[in-house]
This record gives structure tokens, sequence and C-alpha cells, in this order.
């Protein structure tokens, strides 16, 4: 089964390590963390991780993967989480359709979400709804023509699979690593680090979810489209809002700059596709920090179609 634990951004963490070991650090704040490939990085390295994200399920993650140091999920937790629950609230079987799962397996992921209460504590709860997200990129990853013949207790099998996947991905490091459900912006003067690192933002904001990931918001929020939404509006004042223009966006940029002062070492990740060119994000860097590097990496996404990826690392 494919490993869809992954991000797009797992194969760029070999050259995000080979650029920042030899730096002098302990501790590495990752705002905007997304699906936490990067910080599990920095946590396999030894090192203590701060990450923050606007989306719950992106939390999640962090806590199941980041923060965790020694929980995994045992038999009597997933003999808890398939039990059938009549008390289990239909939200995810209300809206299936609509992202391409049959309502079985809607119903199936629905009950999962009713049972995580069932658990010890927050961080196995954690590793539950990150099971489940697993379960969904799974189930949305077939067309239409295989969706329709998939068994009605196709999710179960993915589950047990992904349960054992999931423990494996548990290490202790030693460190103490923390994650927070906050705007960037706020926490970030307040954060204690010898380093931070995070891939840039779009201008588009955290509103602008894919299908996949608003699926998922929705079944860790255990929420309707339209409290979805009510709860991502306003989420954000800087970056992981939206933005109307390059200036509006540059303009955010450097404000998060500008409350990052203290820490000394920035790494960020980048592309070709963003709103600004990578000489004016250097250029802005550069009335930060004196010391401003920018290595570059092609990026092949299929046989025909490459990008170059960018790592700008700043020291004073």
């Amino acid at each position: 089964m494919k490993d869809h634990l992954s991000s797009y951004k797992r194969p760029l963490a070999g050259w995000v390590w080979n650029s920042a070991r030899h730096m002098d650090f302990e501790t590495v704040f990752c705002p905007f963390a997304g699906w936490p490939a990067i910080p599990m990085m920095f946590k396999e390295q030894g090192k203590s991780v701060v990450t923050a994200d606007l989306l719950e399920s992106h939390v999640h993650l962090s806590r199941a993967l980041v923060v965790n140091q020694d929980e995994v999920l045992d038999p009597f937790d997933v003999d808890r989480l398939v039990e059938e629950n009549k008390a289990k609230v239909q939200l995810v079987e209300g809206v299936c359709n609509a992202y391409g799962i049959a309502p079985a397996h809607g119903a199936w992921l629905d009950n999962l979400r009713s049972n995580t209460g069932r658990l010890d504590g927050p961080v196995k709860k954690s590793l539950a709804l990150t099971v489940g997200m697993l379960v969904i990129r799974y189930l949305m990853s077939f067309d239409d023509a295989t969706r329709n013949v998939m068994p009605d207790d196709d999710p179960a099998g993915a589950f047990h699979y992904y349960v054992e996947f999931l423990n494996q991905k548990v290490i202790s490091n030693g460190a103490l690593c923390e994650t927070y459900n906050r705007d960037a912006l706020d926490l970030v003067a307040t954060v204690s680090s010898d380093a931070m690192y995070f891939y840039l933002p779009s201008a588009a904001g955290c509103r602008d979810l894919s299908p996949e990931q608003r699926m998922m918001e929705l079944f860790v929020n255990a929420c309707t489209e339209s409290e979805l939404d009510a709860k991502l509006e306003g989420r954000a004042s800087g970056l992981g809002s939206a933005m109307s223009d390059e200036m509006d966006y540059e303009k955010k940029v450097a404000a998060f700059f500008d409350a990052a002062g203290h820490i000394p070492v920035w790494i960020l990740g980048y592309n070709e596709k963003g709103l600004l060119p990578v000489k004016d994000l250097q250029n802005l860097l550069g009335g930060f920090r004196k010391n401003v590097m920018v290595l570059e990496n092609m990026v092949a996404e299929s046989s025909e179609s490459k990008y170059c990826e960018y790592l700008l690392i700043a020291h004073p």
C-alpha cells in the first residue's frame, strides 16, 4: 500500500538537512508546518522542534509525529476505535459524495472520529485522527470507476495497515517538542529558538484548501461546511491570510521577518511558482539579515515538467 503519509516536501528533507547540519542550533521553530515532513526530519536528527499551523488537521499530524515521543495505538485502542458507536454524528457521510467518497465509507469515518474520545489523552487522539486522515487520502486517491466497486469494509483494511505504519513512525529523541494551533505572526515573537525553518505560504491563505485538505478539516473538526468556513474566517492576520496582490504579500512577509528578529538562523523554502520573484525575496531578507545565501534545486513534476525549488538561508 502506498505511503500516504509523505508530502511533496519529503524529498526536500535531505537537501534541507545537508544545508543545515553544519549550523549551530538545538531548537528549531517550524511555522506553517503542514504535513510535517521537515519537522519530523529535524526531530530524527535530535533537535527540539516547535511547530505551528492554522489548520487543526496539521496540528494533529504534528502532535502524533513530532510531539509524540512514545505513545502508539495498541490493540485495545484499535478495538475501541472500530467498535460501532450508535451515538456517532453523521457529518462526513453527509458531504462525502461531493469529495468522491462513498457514503458507507463516510459513515465508517464518522464512527472512527466519534470513537477517538474513548482514547486516553490528546496524543492518542491525534494518532487516531492521523490514521483517519491517511484513510481519507487513500480513499481519495482512486478514480470514480474504482471507488464504485470498492467494498464497504475497505476503509477498515486501510485503517489496520496505517495503524501499524504510523506506530512504526513514532520515535523518541529525548528533546522537548511542541505544537500550536495559532497564527504564526502572533506566536513567533514569543518562541525561544535558535533556528527557524518554514516553507513560505502562498498568497491564497489558509481558506484556499484542496478537496483533500478540506475533507480532512471537516473530519477532524466534526463540523459542517459552513461551520468550517466560519472557523477559517479571520484565523490569521499575517502570513496564512488571503492577500490581494504582490505588495500586500511582501508587506506581510516583512512583518513576519520583523517579528522573528530574535531567532538567529532562518531557513526558508520557496519555489519559482511563488508570487514574489526569488530575487525580490532575497532583497527583502537582506533588509533583516546581513548574510543571505540562495540554493537551487530542480524538481521533476513529471517526465516532461520541472520547476525550481529554493532554500534561502539567512543569519546575522
